[in-house]
């Protein structure tokens, strides 16, 4: 009697599995059917209609994540942003740059500088070759920062001259081509449109900032600076 009752619960417990698992599968062939009538196409709009933004934080050079990027160009191309904010740290500036920064030394060590800015060109042609008519501005990050430590460096050691050279040879600018691509710099430590805290950039009512902080309340931190709407990268944590 025992060995019956716990045969008629098993089939029971299966009948739920199975009405459960034909939930799923017709939820996941909806799904299915749904992706494919999606169609998006470039939106036209009227001068003085509302500005159509596309914010990309934290690449990091030959780090960056091949699918996610392609991913991104993707909806680029599909959306056509009028805008593309880029909010830095898009080179990761390893190699014999990572002596300024404490952590993740080896690991930044396992590719050149070139290497790195190849990358981040590849991308950058990707942006602008998917939304040709957008006007894209590029904030610099902590890690591209590092290019003006290793210039500092070199003119306490007494290098002036050999600063300013290497800065027309390896600034961020230069080696990104950002004045031939038409793309805006803006350097951190330098204040823009009247905003209270360095290296932010302010466009229809909202702040646009690198990120100055990465802890488990970055969100909470930057909201309390900037007591208002601001969007940030630099912390690389999801938060809900």
């Amino acid at each position: 009697a025992a060995a019956q009752e716990q045969i008629t619960t098993l089939k029971a417990e299966l009948a739920v599995c199975r009405t459960a698992a034909e939930k799923l599968e017709r939820a996941l062939e909806q799904s299915r059917a749904s992706r494919v009538k999606i169609r998006l196409v470039p939106t036209r709009r009227k001068t003085g209609s509302t500005v159509v933004r596309v914010i990309v934080p934290d690449s990091h050079g030959c780090f960056i994540d091949e699918a996610a990027a392609a991913a991104l160009l993707a909806d680029i191309a599909a959306i056509q942003p009028d805008s593309i904010i880029m909010l830095g740290d898009h080179l990761d500036c390893g190699g014999f740059l990572a002596e300024h920064q404490t952590w993740g030394y080896v690991a930044e060590m396992a590719y050149t500088f070139e290497d790195d800015v190849n990358a981040t060109n590849q991308f950058l042609d990707g942006i602008q070759a998917a939304a040709p008519g957008s006007r894209i501005e590029y904030l610099e990050g902590n890690h591209e920062r590092r290019i003006q430590k290793q210039l500092v460096t070199q003119t306490l050691r007494g290098g002036q001259r050999d600063a300013s050279f290497l800065e027309a040879l390896f600034s961020v600018s230069v080696v990104l081509h950002l004045e031939k691509r038409g793309i805006a710099f803006f350097k951190q430590g330098v204040f823009y449109d009247d905003c209270k805290v360095p290296a932010t950039i302010e466009r229809d009512n909202c702040y646009f900032t690198h990120g100055q902080f990465t802890g488990e309340h970055a969100a909470a931190a930057h909201l309390r600076k900037y007591a208002a709407n601001v969007w940030f990268g630099h912390t690389h944590r999801s938060e809900s």
